[in-house]
């Protein structure tokens, strides 16, 4: 089993920023009377914010544009995350200098909007590790839909089967098994309660062993 590249999520996979993500959306979902069960809350992990606020208008009979919301949502979470410090989930920075020093191709996928992503990179100084980094709002559908790993392995250049996935979220998970990827779920405590059970394999940390597990499976390039 080689890869020729691996593709990380970002929330909850290289920053630990899913409890900020869900802090702003719970305050959200009071001022507008919803009673989201934490249940719910965690199915949506790792979706698109477009593709989420079309599931809860649809699901608790909102007027509201999903548009609005969306925009109500990114606002507030880029105001705090301005402010708040991000921290980077722990292990993942020593990977990601094992993985490019020994010239391993890398990618972004994340269901964040493209300010978001750019601001956690200008915040905790990863933009330089990886080729490209890819959002949400750059693909036609979301995860749990396999396009936004497709459109990695394309523009890596590599077929899909050649790719590394790491995801903390079901969703994420599903997305790139159904893009045919080898999927390493990566369970986060602090991403909530996520059913990881179709990745091939799973972790609970970025240990050396990990870390050395990965390096193994990466072709040298």
């Amino acid at each position: 089993m080689t890869f020729q590249a691996l593709v990380f999520d970002m929330d909850g996979v290289l920053v630990d920023s899913e409890p900020l993500h869900l802090e702003v959306e719970q305050a959200i979902f009071e001022e507008l009377g919803l009673e989201v069960s934490e249940e719910e809350h965690f199915s949506y992990v790792g979706m698109a914010p477009q593709e989420v606020w079309t599931h809860i208008r649809r699901r608790h009979g909102l007027d509201a544009q999903a548009e609005a919301l969306l925009q109500k949502e990114q606002d507030r979470k880029y105001a705090l995350f301005q402010q708040r410090e991000i921290p980077l989930v722990p292990g993942v920075l020593p990977l990601l200098k094992e993985l490019r020093q020994k010239g391993c191709p890398l990618a972004l996928a994340s269901s964040s909007p493209r300010r978001i992503i750019d601001l956690f990179a200008r915040k905790t100084d990863i933009r330089g590790f990886f080729d490209l980094t890819l959002s949400a709002e750059e693909v036609s559908r979301g995860k749990p839909a396999p396009d936004i790993f497709l459109a990695a392995a394309a523009r890596l250049g590599l077929p899909a089967r050649d790719c590394l996935v790491i995801e903390d979220s079901a969703n994420g998970v599903k997305a790139a098994k159904a893009a045919g990827m080898y999927c390493l779920g990566f369970q986060n405590l602090n991403s909530g309660y996520q059913d990881l059970t179709e990745a091939d394999r799973v972790v609970e940390k970025f240990s050396p062993e990990v870390r050395g597990l990965i390096q193994q499976w990466t072709a040298p390039c």
